[in-house]
């Protein structure tokens, strides 16, 4: 209360690091506590420093792909894998956006294409679609969304989703 410790800082230092080591369930009950007394303050806290520091979190970001490109290249990969109608869907904005053409947000073209994702056939032959990821190139039966009419950008009324072959 005065300001004053019997210890001295690094005799402190030592007796918390030995403290934490032999009671780490303890700890670890306490350190769970603590994070859900104070959740929602913490994850506002977080979310403010994200939108301030967008930049610096991008470049981070950036800089770690050219440090890791093996990992980066791994963790997208398996990004992928797990939803590969997402990798198609942003290829497409790209797409659009580059020849600037008219697009649907990427919501409204996941939510349009899903079902027919799910279904795995293609809408004009009716054959199996696959995903192969991983060989860099696409078969036949991979899975591909077509504009309807070319030059009239990917909106929900303009897209199918195709094999290749039919694409």
């Amino acid at each position: 209360k005065d300001g004053l410790d019997y210890w001295c800082k690094d005799c402190k230092k030592e007796y918390s690091k030995q403290y934490r080591i032999n009671n780490l369930e303890k700890v670890r009950e306490n350190q769970r506590k603590c994070y859900y007394k104070h959740r929602e303050k913490n994850l506002q806290r977080d979310k403010q420093w994200y939108w301030n520091n967008k930049d610096y979190k991008n470049n981070r970001c950036k800089q770690w792909k050219i440090d890791n490109p093996g990992k980066a290249r791994l963790s997208s990969i398996n990004s992928i894998k797990k939803d590969p109608l997402k990798y198609l869907i942003k290829g497409c904005l790209q797409r659009a956006i580059k020849k600037n053409l008219n697009y649907d947000s990427f919501d409204k073209l996941y939510n349009y294409l899903k079902p027919f994702y799910d279904n795995g056939k293609c809408e004009i032959c009716g054959r199996k679609i696959e995903s192969g990821i991983g060989k860099g190139r696409q078969k036949n039966n991979s899975p591909s969304i077509d504009q309807i009419i070319p030059g009239n950008g990917y909106t929900i009324n303009n897209i199918a989703f195709l094999c290749n072959r039919c694409n």
